[in-house]
């Protein structure tokens, strides 16, 4: 399989619009990414067992899912009430 990175692009849009310059995607593997590092040694997470540190990094990356939706989207684009 393989990923069309313009297609993923145009179909998760950035969260400023349909920039393709960094859409959501690649911002959600950002997030991932920066959650992983400052979790690693900070004091609060180093007791909790590797399988709950995943599913918070997880859960980070996953902060910004519903707005790229396309339901999100498309409400983003309807008028004003």
């Amino acid at each position: 399989m393989t990923i069309d990175a313009e297609q993923l692009a145009r179909d998760w849009p950035g969260k400023g619009g349909a920039s393709t310059s960094h859409p959501a995607i690649w911002h959600m593997l950002d997030v991932a990414a920066c959650a992983e590092f400052l979790i690693a040694d900070h004091s609060a997470f180093t007791a909790l067992p590797e399988a709950q540190k995943r599913a918070f990094v997880v859960l980070a990356a996953l902060h910004d899912a519903a707005q790229a939706a396309r339901l999100e989207r498309a409400l983003d684009l309807a008028p004003p009430f």
